[in-house]
């Protein structure tokens, strides 16, 4: 070892972080590795790629004096530390998440951001911990990559007169799909965090559907059922009142008493039945309680399926009349086989008997109606 003005000196490499000196290495091939590795943590190996940190590590090879030499392992822990350790917020019993965001001071944006696997909807329990921020790593580094991905964007949406609906009634007829594009951008990220996006290219791989609405035009009447939007593939709810009445039996095959090919809705005697679906009426017989149907009405739709309303206690179509959805058919009763007042609402197509509630909008049941069901599969 050499000596200079009575100082030991001997050749080894400076390190440098930036302008600033950490110390004298007697190598740096564990350190290079070391830093190989931290930046690896980061890319994704795609070829357009680039990572660097954001103050260059350098070494000046040279005579130094002794005491300047630093443990390389040393360094290495300190390079691939931490300035700063993530926080974390410890949720409470009873907090809800607004709770969280006032106690913490981050907009629910930011708290999803920093917790990206957290679901709020099943982890939000008491003693889970969120984090409040993220780690500082000693190294800042900086990722630069060419990302290709699809990219989705919306439809128009059409509305086109109807005037087989009444007016305040629509339904889509044409559902509406996403249209999708290839996306090619530069992504710039600081220690894994996304900071910078610039989309180079945008081209269209799927054009979008448009959604078609059909409004009605039809004028309504006194007696026509109120105006609703109804579901794309579904029928009118055929129960009017203040509540539409209640699921109270489901079909045969759904737990409902043998042979019941409908379902039953229990509402009020005298509430408004209207046809479900635009139709021609092909019966309405006032059997009494001559038949257990009692009276009844049955309409073939225009779409191929064909409707049932039974028990009622009035009439008000005849057979060979033209329906529109909504049109007042009948009043409700206990007519015939009926254990109480209800409208048996039965759907067909040609000789097969099919669930109503797959051709209806969803509504309140009952208890027992709902266990039938379930216990049949849903």
């Amino acid at each position: 070892m050499l000596t200079l003005l009575g100082k030991e000196v001997k050749n080894g490499y400076g390190l440098y972080l930036g302008d600033s000196y950490y110390g004298t290495l007697d190598s740096h091939d564990r350190l290079d590795r070391a830093m190989t590795n931290l930046l690896a943590k980061y890319t994704s190996g795609e070829e357009k790629e680039t990572a660097k940190f954001d103050k260059q590590i350098s070494y000046i090879n040279g005579t130094y004096l002794a005491d300047s030499f630093v443990d390389e392992s040393d360094i290495i822990r300190q390079f691939t530390s931490y300035k700063k350790n993530p926080t974390y917020y410890t949720i409470k019993q009873g907090e809800y998440i607004d709770d969280v965001l006032k106690n913490t001071g981050l907009t629910s944006d930011e708290l999803t951001k920093l917790n990206p696997d957290f679901d709020m909807s099943t982890d939000f329990i008491a003693g889970n911990r969120l984090k409040t921020s993220m780690e500082e790593p000693f190294m800042t580094v900086m990722v630069t990559r060419e990302e290709h991905y699809i990219e989705t964007f919306d439809y128009e949406t059409r509305y086109e007169d109807d005037p087989t609906m009444y007016v305040g009634n629509n339904q889509p007829r044409v559902e509406g799909e996403l249209g999708e594009c290839s996306v090619v951008a530069n992504v710039s990220y600081i220690n894994g965090n996304e900071v910078n996006r610039r989309v180079l290219s945008r081209t269209v791989t799927k054009e979008p559907v448009t959604k078609v609405i059909a409004v009605g035009t039809k004028p309504r009447t006194n007696t026509t059922a109120p105006g609703t939007t109804i579901e794309a593939g579904k029928m009118l709810w055929p129960v009017g009142g203040y509540d539409g009445g209640t699921l109270e039996e489901p079909v045969w095959w759904k737990g409902g008493y043998s042979g019941h090919r409908g379902v039953d809705i229990t509402t009020a005697i005298g509430t408004p039945i209207y046809a479900a679906e635009n139709g021609v009426v092909v019966s309405s017989v006032w059997a009494g309680n001559g038949d257990d149907r009692g009276n009844y009405v049955v309409i073939q739709g225009d779409s191929g399926l064909t409707t049932y309303y039974y028990h009622n206690s009035e009439l008000w179509v005849s057979s060979g009349q033209r329906v529109t959805a909504g049109d007042m058919i009948a009043s409700s009763g206990m007519t015939g086989r009926a254990y109480g007042p209800h409208c048996h609402f039965g759907v067909s197509v040609g000789n097969t008997y099919l669930n109503p509630t797959d051709y209806l909008p969803y509504h309140k049941q009952t208890a027992s109606y709902a266990a039938k069901v379930a216990a049949h599969g849903g």
